[in-house]
């Protein structure tokens, strides 16, 4: 059997927990849990300096990303930690990257969607807006964390320049 497209997506190994403008929150699945996301982030952009157009298509992003995880990271019976989203965003050297992880280790695959299809653009959207997304599976870990997968996008966003320096070193 050939192996998933984006199994061998791993993220890069630069540092990104080290980075110094960096956010997470988590969300009990539900449908509201996009709209969060957008709220927050467009927050966390505005704190960083991130320009309004390049903050508007990372808000696009992030919505994409957890509607998906929302839709197909259904939650399997058991524990109440499969209820949960995680989003976690960084910005450094003008990449802002965005992970969302949630509890199904099935990776996405990126479908044809028909002009009279309502739904199946998401990823689309996220291929043609992102510079570049993939997916990886997480392993389950110790204390009854279960397994799951983590779909993230990176995009070159534009800073808020307040005289000869990039906007705000908070």
């Amino acid at each position: 059997m050939d192996a998933h497209p984006l199994a061998l997506t791993a993220p890069e190994p630069f540092a990104w927990s080290k980075s110094r403008h960096q956010t997470e929150w988590q969300f009990i699945r539900d449908p509201r849990c996009a709209g969060g996301a957008r709220l927050l982030l467009r927050e966390a952009a505005d704190e960083w300096g991130i320009s309004a157009d390049s903050a508007d298509t990372a808000v696009l992003l992030v919505s994409e990303l957890v509607t998906n995880a929302f839709r197909y990271g259904a939650a399997v019976s058991g524990s109440t930690s499969l209820d949960l989203i995680s989003v976690r965003c960084f910005l450094a050297f003008g990449l802002l990257r965005i992970e969302v992880s949630d509890g199904t280790s099935e990776l996405p695959c990126p479908r044809y969607a028909s002009p009279e299809d309502v739904s199946g653009r998401g990823l689309a959207l996220v291929t043609a807006l992102a510079d570049r997304w993939g997916a990886y599976p997480e392993p389950a870990g110790g204390g009854g964390h279960r397994a799951g997968k983590t779909v993230w996008c990176e995009l070159t966003v534009a800073l808020v320049v307040i005289g000869d320096t990039a906007a705000p070193p908070r």
